[in-house]
């Protein structure tokens, strides 16, 4: 047999590796001309294949051959997928059929598609499966086209003599699959070869277009990589940069440094990260770059250069530089601001106290009705002054983050009480059903903030009612248990009032705002009442949601978990304190240091009809002169004056040991808490201003000997003892013959009228029984009677329910004296 076939055939397989080795890389086989264009080519080369055949049959036009066909349409499906497949296998087929022709056209045609079908069928399992890219499953596609072709040998015996098949079967079965084998490795390795060019360019785009400077060095730290970043960090080209090292681009001092970082990394496989280097840029300007160096390594795990990668943070330090200042001044703004709120609430504070001070010291002495209501009008509206200026106080340390949360047992539900008591006589004017529900079992005392829960209710309720014009405003308290200590508190406060737009229910808690300025006139207030209670809550650890349909009410719910639950045992009995008007103090000294002459002025009033000597002192170093030669018993001392303020002037005197024993009493505009926490060492107590008589006997009473008035014993026992010294008998005649028929008035219109305020507190109902009974007593000449419709008014305007609680309690007892 002639062999020139089968060497030609082997020939023409490299070739067409090499050609299509070529095709792939100048064209890429992504687009369908490409593909198209190759499957043209390995169809080409399949006619080629067959005019160079081995003939089987000496007569050419009917005889089959035995030819590459097979090998390169399968492969040409394998690698090129099924468009490649069909404009292959139909130019090799028409080929056959249409210029060939003969007895074999039919099985050479079948071959042509069977090879062109196996190849792409081998197409999709290696897309599919990793075993179908190994090379026994390329040698078991050129077997598998063996046995077609040995199948249609078979199955058409007229066409091919078996007897020849026979003689040529061992060699075509041998030769024809490791030729099918060697093209397939010799195409996935081309394959491959060209997946790490494209993986190559890639890899090199994504490098040079990194915003940050990648390099390559070897182990002789000469740059052997760099991207166009570096380039541009350095301003050279490429040419200049690669082989050179450091020392041939940089400062000696600065590629000093570099080099022994390199040798770290190359000698010791030590990892550089994010190392600060500054570099002069081609512009001249200092950059700062944060680099990072790894150790490159070969194949067998040994250290053959270094990788570093430098990240231009110069902007980046330039902005941490300006934010950090604008920090500062932030810092410093802050800073000024609350100095200038200090300051603000003190200059506020000092006059405030000579008005209110005077105000309430002449109405006590007043009698007059008309200047008696007044100065009752002055002290309200200070009092409303100050309210204001201590909302927008605390907003600013709530915003400053000077606000400091003071837990303390506190009595929830007394605090509800306290409130629903406050704002019920508002409530009832407008008709509207003040209540208070609380949960069953709900807890005696909770370790909370008493103030800022007070301040939270207080807004609240003070808005419900003021929003509401009919039905009823409820106060809700529940708590639940998460464990035995703790729970989560909630409070809620409903009402039946205005309501609230969706669209405005977020900027009600804004400073400043309130639902409607324009339909809201006839309702005071600055809008700073709910911006202060959501970060009051805040503060505490809680949240507050609000729920409203315009025209139909409100729900505020307010959340605190992890509240403390106190037991019996740890509950702290508030100190007994002992009415201004009860208490006689004894001969002792205060010295006052005021730079303020009203305040010095305000204090001496006040003291003026006890035994107290009184002095004075401007300033902290005429206060401390004065103390040279006089020991007084108490100092109260202002904090802010010129010169020696208040601390250097309680530090100075605390250092002397024969005035170390003086009690020192703080008289400051600061708020409670507001002041430094030293300020507890050095001083014994704190007046705040404005100060009032009864706060200010009250801080005395600590520190000072005093003996209660003859006619009275304690707080709780003051009504009491008015009861016990009330002898009707000691009247004049003609008062005594009255009596009877006062007693029958009191009994009659007043006794069933005290039994509906006496239990629900309703202030201007309370007010009315005792101005009527104050007018009744003094039409029939009962000066005690008159003396206790005095003291109820007094409590209904200082809003001292514990003391119309006791003195409305009194009054069953008081017509008994009578009869």
């Amino acid at each position: 047999m002639d062999l020139s076939g089968f060497i030609h055939n082997i020939a023409l397989l490299i070739s067409l590796a090499l050609i299509y080795n070529l095709m792939q890389r100048f064209c890429g086989k992504k687009s369908i001309a490409v593909k198209m264009l190759s499957g043209l080519f390995f169809g080409v080369m399949t006619i080629a294949g067959m005019l160079s055949a081995q003939v089987f049959q000496h007569d050419l036009t009917s005889g089959v051959y035995l030819d590459g066909r097979t090998v390169i349409l399968s492969v040409g499906a394998l690698f090129g997928g099924p468009v490649v497949a069909g404009v292959s296998a139909l130019t090799a087929a028409a080929f056959r059929l249409f210029y060939m022709g003969g007895a074999g056209s039919v099985i050479g045609v079948l071959i042509i598609l069977s090879a062109s079908a196996i190849g792409t069928l081998h197409y999709y399992l290696r897309r599919n499966h990793k075993w179908a890219d190994h090379f026994l499953a390329f040698l078991a596609l050129g077997l598998l086209m063996q046995f077609v072709v040995l199948f249609y040998a078979t199955i058409f015996p007229e066409v091919l003599d078996r007897n020849t098949v026979y003689q040529v079967l061992l060699f075509t079965m041998t030769v024809f699959p490791l030729a099918t084998l060697l093209l397939a490795m010799l195409f996935s390795d081309q394959e491959k070869q060209l997946q790490m060019i494209n993986e190559s360019k890639l890899l090199r785009t994504v490098i040079d277009n990194l915003p940050a400077t990648v390099y390559v060095k070897d182990a002789k730290l000469r740059k052997t990589l760099v991207n166009k970043q570096e380039l541009y960090l350095l301003g050279k080209s490429q040419e200049e940069v690669l082989g050179k090292t450091d020392r041939d681009l940089y400062p000696p001092e600065l590629a000093e440094r570099f080099e022994a970082d390199d040798l770290r990394v190359i000698r010791d496989g030590e990892q550089i990260i994010n190392r600060e280097e500054n570099i002069v840029g081609p512009d001249g300007k200092i950059m700062c770059l944060l680099t990072s160096k790894t150790p490159f390594k070969d194949m067998d795990d040994k250290i053959i250069g270094l990788v570093g990668v430098g990240r231009d943070i110069t902007d980046l330090i330039e902005t941490t530089r300006d934010l950090k200042q604008a920090k500062e001044e932030a810092e410093e703004a802050n800073r000024a601001k609350s100095e200038f709120l200090a300051n603000m609430s003190h200059e506020i504070r000092t006059p405030m106290n000579a008005i209110l001070g005077f105000s309430e010291t002449l109405q006590q002495r007043i009698k007059e009705p008309a200047q008696k209501k007044m100065l009752q009008s002055v002290q309200s509206s200070g009092k409303a002054l100050l309210a204001l200026l201590n909302d927008i106080l605390d907003l600013s340390k709530i915003e400053a983050g000077r606000m400091t949360i003071v837990p303390k047992p506190t009595s929830v539900v007394s605090v509800a009480n306290e409130m629903k008591y406050l704002f019920n006589s508002n409530a009832e004017e407008k008709g509207v059903l003040l209540k208070l529900k609380k949960q069953q079992g709900f807890p005696e005392k909770l370790l909370l903030d008493e103030v800022r829960v007070k301040q939270v209710l207080f807004n609240l309720v003070g808005n419900a009612v003021k929003f509401t014009s009919q039905g009823q405003v409820t106060i809700a308290l529940e708590f639940i248990k998460e464990s035995e200590t703790y729970g989560t508190l909630t409070m809620q406060v409903l009402d039946t009032g205005i309501g609230i737009p969706f669209d405005k229910q977020e900027d009600i808690f804004k400073p400043f705002l309130q639902q409607s300025a324009k339909a809201n006139r006839s309702h005071e207030g600055t809008g700073l009442g709910l911006a202060i209670t959501r970060r009051l809550i805040e503060k505490m650890n809680g949240s507050i949601r609000l729920k409203s349909i315009p025209g139909e009410g409100s729900v505020f719910t307010v959340r605190i978990p992890e509240v403390q639950v106190l037991e019996k045992r740890a509950e702290m009995e508030p100190r007994q304190e002992v009415k201004s008007e009860n208490i006689e103090f004894e001969k002792s000294t205060v010295l006052v240091v005021d730079d303020s002459p009203s305040n010095i002025q305000l204090l001496q009033l006040m003291l003026s009809n006890t035994e107290l000597e009184f002095i004075d002192a401007e300033s902290g170093e005429q206060a401390l002169e004065m103390l040279k030669d006089r020991l007084p018993d108490l100092i109260i001392l202002d904090l802010v004056m010129p010169g020696m303020n208040g601390f250097e002037t309680a530090n100075q005197v605390k250092e002397q040991l024969r005035l170390q024993h003086i009690p020192i009493i703080a008289f400051t505009a600061y708020s409670k808490g507001e002041y430094p926490k030293s300020a507890e060492k050095v001083f014994d107590g704190f007046l705040y201003k404005p100060v009032s008589q009864n706060d200010l006997f009250r801080v005395l009473q600590r520190h000072l000997p005093y003996r209660l008035k003859a006619d009275e014993s304690t707080e709780t026992a003051d009504g009491e003892a008015f009861i016990m010294n009330f002898d009707p008998t000691q009247l004049p005649a003609e008062i005594q013959k009255k009596l009877p028929l006062l007693l029958q008035l009191l009994k009659i219109e007043y006794l069933p009228e005290w039994e509906q305020i006496k239990d629900h507190f309703v202030i201007f109902k309370i007010e009315d029984f005792a101005r009527r009974l104050h007018k009744t007593a003094g039409t029939f000449g009962v000066q005690p009677l008159q003396s206790y419709a005095e003291m109820l008014l007094q409590a209904a305007d200082d809003l001292d329910l514990e003391v119309l609680k006791e003195g409305l309690h009194l009054f069953p007892a008081l017509l008994e004296k009578m009869e």
